[in-house]
């Protein structure tokens, strides 16, 4: 019986209020939701975490800090933990792309003469960039979060 009120209850509240206006998104007047994104929407500096394994090698994680100029380069350090192996203060610098639907691409090389690429997309309007690892044998994921 109380699980019958209880459902009543909701019910009754959810026909009393009030309506949310649903606005659609038109050329004119794209929404907030599917404006598209440009280099400009990963502008600002993030915070990333990452981790994957080294095909051969082991387990990889790291952490540090990327600025984006909002232009299509980016500069950042970071941490890492390749197989056991510690190293802090790698320094790197790249380029990004993003499409309109919010994908793009990161190229990046460090002060160790690696180059690194991510597969990534831009959520909650820029406040976070989720990726993936795109090199063959390294299999790995990260979030870079505005600061």
């Amino acid at each position: 019986m109380k699980t019958i009120s209880f459902l009543l209850l909701s019910l009754a509240v959810l026909m009393a209020a009030p309506a949310i206006p649903f606005r659609a998104a038109t050329d004119d007047h794209p929404s907030e939701e599917t404006a598209p994104c440009t280099l400009s929407s990963a502008n600002g500096a993030y915070g990333f975490v990452e981790s994957g394994t080294i095909i051969g090698l082991g387990p990889y994680a790291s952490a540090g800090t990327v600025i984006s100029d909002g232009e299509g380069g980016m500069k950042g350090i970071f941490a890492e933990n390749a197989a056991g192996l510690v190293t802090n203060n790698i320094t790197f610098s790249g380029t990004y792309t993003v499409n309109p639907d919010c994908i793009g691409t990161l190229i990046f090389t460090d002060n160790r003469g690696r180059t690194a690429s991510r597969a990534a997309v831009i959520v909650q309007h820029g406040k976070e960039i989720d990726y993936i690892f795109s090199v063959r044998g390294i299999p790995g994921t990260g979030v870079a979060k505005r600061q």
